[in-house]
């Protein structure tokens, strides 16, 4: 049972830790901001800016209908693809993100995507499979953009890692207090049980050993006997010195 409670423990904080370790790898992310804009039959997904920062990259879903992206290196090895579509409902239904802005039919919005040293281009095609959009890849932190909605978004990003990283953790930190609450009392109890019983086998042992010495036997003899019986030389003494008649 102790084994199996240190086990616990043991798992518990590896999975802490190892989610931890987890939120601190992902703490790059390349943001690119784009604008939607649809006219009569036409589509068209223009790039505001693009740039490096921290942050997380976010799960899209990958949506049968939309755009692709793609993240291609310097040796034109694509690093990594994703699907996603123009958050439209976001202009429907005010106060879902901070992201979008503008109406339905011309807003602006951001995409969080993996962040990769050796990036060279990020390539978006259409749902026909026709490149649209190259947007370079910058690796310098000097040209982030300082107006306020940009500052907005990555504050607003920031805060959704955080609560994220708090909702994960919780559980965990509570299932770690209530396994090490539980070993403390255990032990608590183990210690009080044992004390019961030491006390219990002296007064059992005194017993004896004074009705013994009663019958005429000696103190050597009942601690010889005694011995064999695999009490320890502490609970013979003990026991002998509530004794006050000796032979």
């Amino acid at each position: 049972m102790r084994k199996n409670i240190q086990f616990g423990i043991l798992m518990a904080i590896s999975i802490l830790l190892a989610t931890l370790a987890n939120s601190q790898s992902q703490n790059n992310v390349y943001i690119i901001r784009l604008n939607y804009k649809s006219e009569l039959l036409s589509q068209k997904l223009s790039l505001i800016e693009s740039y490096p920062s921290q942050g997380a990259p976010v799960d899209y879903g990958n949506p049968l209908l939309g755009y692709n992206l793609e993240i291609v290196s310097y040796d034109n090895k694509v690093m990594m693809s994703l699907r996603f579509k123009v958050p439209a409902q976001a202009v429907l239904f005010k106060g879902l993100t901070n992201d979008v802005k503008g109406n339905s039919n011309d807003f602006n919005f951001t995409l969080y995507v993996p962040y990769f040293e050796n990036a060279d281009v990020i390539n978006i095609y259409d749902s026909k499979n026709n490149r649209i959009l190259a947007v370079p890849v910058k690796h310098s932190q000097d040209s982030l953009p300082e107006k306020a909605d940009v500052q907005q978004a990555f504050s607003d990003s920031q805060q959704k890692i955080s609560l994220n990283w708090i909702y994960l953790s919780l559980p965990i930190l509570l299932v770690i207090i209530f396994l090490m609450y539980h070993e403390i009392s255990r032990k608590g109890i183990y210690r009080e049980m044992m004390n019961l019983r030491k006390q219990h086998n002296i007064t059992a042992l005194r017993n004896y050993a004074a009705t013994t010495l009663r019958k005429g036997y000696t103190k050597q003899q009942i601690r010889n006997a005694l011995v064999k019986n695999n009490y320890s030389k502490e609970e013979i003494e003990e026991a002998f010195r509530g004794i006050r008649f000796i032979k």
